[in-house]
């Protein structure tokens, strides 16, 4: 939405599929390999587990209603502990609690994880940790519609195509940069830091998988973010040409929420590349304590049963070496769409906020 077309489909998974197994709920949306396609994966030797993100109009109450209605989705710790032991690992860790391996009514099998609307939307607006910004970077289902919330990841977006933009020509020394590039800085700013990756728990190759396999997709989302920015940067085909450098710093300043220690007023006075190294030392220490946070409360929140095998398969993807992409360029894997689905692109209209913007029309 707002500053890129939606992708919304209509999967098996519904707002009233949804609502009835978890109560009222003002934001979801479905994500990663189970959703959209990624290199790498062989779609037709496993089945991929469907990877969902809800957001309860009532978080302090969920874990309650949910342990009574849904007992069977808690670890037995969780279980035995209740719902305030819940919502303080949740609120002290990652702000996501993850429930995992779960077979909804309709045979679905997936991954859901549970988050208070206001720490998304701080984490969107403020890149104060990219646990749940770095997922919005990249493609998305929604299932349930919030105006907020995705006008607030349309900003999210455009600020991580200005970073994709200022590393890549950097790297490449290059004001004319690839897309391809662009997008691999984008999707890889949630992964770097991380200690999964370092532990060898995380497939090398993820990043690369996940822009390769959703290239189209990923690029209608940031070629329309391009469309709509008040300063134009010119693009043509899959290339990005850098006005100057000057130019792309002012950017920078203008639209990366750092956050800006002791060493800032330094940095100011230097180069576009002082500031992506001072932004990305930051992303690295950030997503370095929230990985840690996520692995420890992934050992409170995930069943015995489940964690053994899922963390079994984690390391024998992460040492896998040159894997080969599994799937066709275009190939969508065929997972939890019904047979009657479609898709189509929502398109979007000016917002009163921002004219640079747009916001979805009030009748979607």
């Amino acid at each position: 939405s707002f500053l890129q077309k939606t992708i919304i489909t209509a999967p098996l998974l519904t707002k009233p599929l949804l609502e009835n197994i978890f109560g009222e709920l003002e934001f979801a949306f479905s994500y990663g390999s189970g959703a959209f396609p990624q290199a790498g994966y062989d779609y037709k030797a496993e089945r991929p587990l469907i990877d969902l993100m809800i957001v309860p109009r009532n978080i302090a109450e969920f874990h309650k209603k949910n342990l009574e209605v849904n007992q069977l989705h808690y670890s037995n710790i969780a279980k035995f502990l209740g719902p305030k032991a819940i919502r303080y690992i949740q609120s002290h860790t990652t702000g996501v609690y993850f429930n995992t391996q779960i077979t909804l009514p309709n045979g679905t099998l997936c991954k859901y994880g549970v988050v208070d609307g206001d720490v998304l939307r701080k984490e969107l607006r403020d890149w104060n940790s990219f646990f749940l910004a770095g997922r919005l970077h990249k493609p998305i289902n929604v299932i349930i519609q919030n105006e907020e919330i995705e006008y607030l990841n349309a900003i999210n977006r455009r600020n991580a195509l200005i970073y994709g933009i200022a590393a890549s020509s950097i790297e490449e020394n290059n004001r004319k940069v690839s897309l391809f590039k662009v997008l691999e800085k984008i999707c890889g700013l949630s992964y770097q830091g991380d200690v999964r990756c370092a532990i060898h728990a995380e497939n090398p190759l993820k990043v690369q998988n996940i822009v390769k396999g959703n290239f189209k997709f990923l690029k209608e989302i940031y070629s329309n973010i391009l469309n709509n920015l008040e300063e134009k940067i010119p693009f043509e085909g899959d290339h990005i040409f850098v006005p100057s450098y000057a130019t792309i710093k002012q950017f920078f300043d203008k639209y990366i929420p750092i956050q800006r220690g002791m060493e800032w007023p330094r940095i100011m006075k230097g180069t576009l590349q002082d500031r992506v190294n001072y932004f990305e030392n930051r992303v690295r220490n950030s997503n370095m304590g929230v990985s840690i946070k996520g692995i420890v409360s992934g050992f409170f929140s995930t069943k015995f049963g489940v964690l053994v095998p899922y963390v079994r398969d984690k390391f024998k993807k992460g040492f896998a070496k040159n894997q080969k992409p599994q799937i066709a360029k275009n190939q969508k894997p065929q997972i939890h769409l019904s047979p009657h689905s479609t898709t189509c692109l929502l398109y979007t209209s000016p917002s009163p906020r921002d004219a640079t913007l747009s916001r979805m029309p009030s009748s979607a």
